[in-house]
């Protein structure tokens, strides 16, 4: 996955917010992909846990997770997330 730009376009300058949406169940993911589907806002997902972990160059601004997702469980990914971008 490739870097995120900020801004959805150079002449609006509104702020882009990333959402990350992690869960094995499609129907889920869809839904709560399509609730944040306009903008300002960018939804990357993942069908679990170990795919939400693969997600590189994402930032996010918000991260949706099921509590009972497979491995890894969501509480690793919330904390290997934030070490790895709101923690120094």
């Amino acid at each position: 996955m490739s870097e995120q730009n900020n801004t959805i376009g150079a002449d609006t300058g509104m702020k882009q917010y990333t959402v990350v949406v992690v869960d094995d169940e499609p129907h889920i993911l869809q839904a709560l992909k399509r609730c944040f589907s306009s903008e300002p806002f960018q939804v990357v997902s993942a069908g679990s846990g170990a795919e939400g972990l693969m997600i590189s160059g994402v930032r996010p601004d918000l991260l949706l997770s099921q509590l009972t997702t497979s491995w890894p469980p969501t509480s690793r990914l919330t904390e290997k997330t934030s070490d790895k971008y709101y923690r120094q």
